[in-house]
This record gives C-alpha cells, sequence and structure tokens, in this order.
C-alpha cells in the first residue's frame, strides 16, 4: 500500500483483518509485503496487531475469539474510507428507514483533520 498522507476523502485510508488464524496471516503478508508489526492486548490470549511497513503503520489485524469462531464467523477485511466528518457522512446516507448496524465514529486523526 502506497503512503499516503492525508488520505483524500473518498479513499481507503486503513484495513482491518478478523481471521482464524493470526499468525499465518501476519506470516503470509510479511512474506509478501514486508509488513512488521506491534502487538498491543485487547483480551486473554488476545491483541491488535499494528502492521506497518517502512515505520508508517498500514493496517491492523486480530485474531477472531472462541466465540465467534463457533459462530463460523469467517476471516474478513474491514477496509475503512476516509470522509471529512463521519456524523454528517452518516446523515446524508442513513436515513429513518434505513437499518444502521453501527453508529458512525471518528477514529484516531490519521488525516490530520481536525
Amino acid at each position: 500500500m502506497p503512503a499516503v498522507s492525508p488520505h483524500l476523502p473518498g479513499t481507503f485510508c486503513w484495513w482491518e483483518l478478523a481471521t482464524s488464524h493470526a499468525d499465518l496471516a501476519y506470516e503470509f503478508y510479511r512474506t509478501v509485503f514486508g509488513w512488521g508489526k506491534q502487538d498491543f492486548p485487547i483480551g486473554p490470549d488476545q491483541y491488535y496487531r499494528m502492521l506497518d511497513v517502512g515505520g508508517r503503520q498500514v493496517g491492523a489485524m486480530y485474531q477472531l475469539d472462541r466465540k465467534q469462531l463457533e459462530r463460523g464467523v469467517p476471516s474478513a477485511w474491514l477496509p475503512y474510507i476516509a470522509v471529512r466528518s463521519a456524523d454528517a457522512t452518516a446523515a446524508r446516507w442513513f436515513r429513518p428507514a434505513a437499518r444502521c448496524w453501527r453508529r458512525p465514529s471518528t477514529s484516531w486523526n490519521r488525516a490530520g483533520w481536525p
């Protein structure tokens, strides 16, 4: 993934992998893309693995927990798309009759906007 700063609205700005085999997935992507990692504990025997290329964070991955695996939750990539305002974008897209699975949220300020 190219280093882009700041991420323009409408562009992919973060990638997150929820996987059934975090260590195997990491080894694969490390070999293919040269990704480094930094693990942050998020629970018993769980961590959120930040991925980087040349010291620049490009995404993250984590191990699906036991309950998710028992329910058959598949491994999947979750792409994040940059917007100037999460609230304004959600207001434009989620109408009263629409079903919103998750409320809009502002992730850490990766793009440098206030």
